[in-house]
């Protein structure tokens, strides 16, 4: 049987230019932390969704 990866707890709103963005992935990775990326626009940032 093969085992299966945990759903990622950590979701990274990122920009696909993003260096600070890149950072925190970078770091993610070397962790070995399980994540997800959620492209993230001027537009939703700025949206009252993205802010609870």
């Amino acid at each position: 049987m093969k085992p299966t990866m945990p759903q990622p707890d950590i979701t990274l709103y990122a920009t696909k230019l993003s260096g600070h963005c890149h950072r925190v992935e970078l770091l993610l990775r070397m962790l070995g932390l399980p994540y997800r990326i959620v492209a993230a626009p001027a537009e939703f940032r700025q949206s009252p969704a993205f802010w609870p």
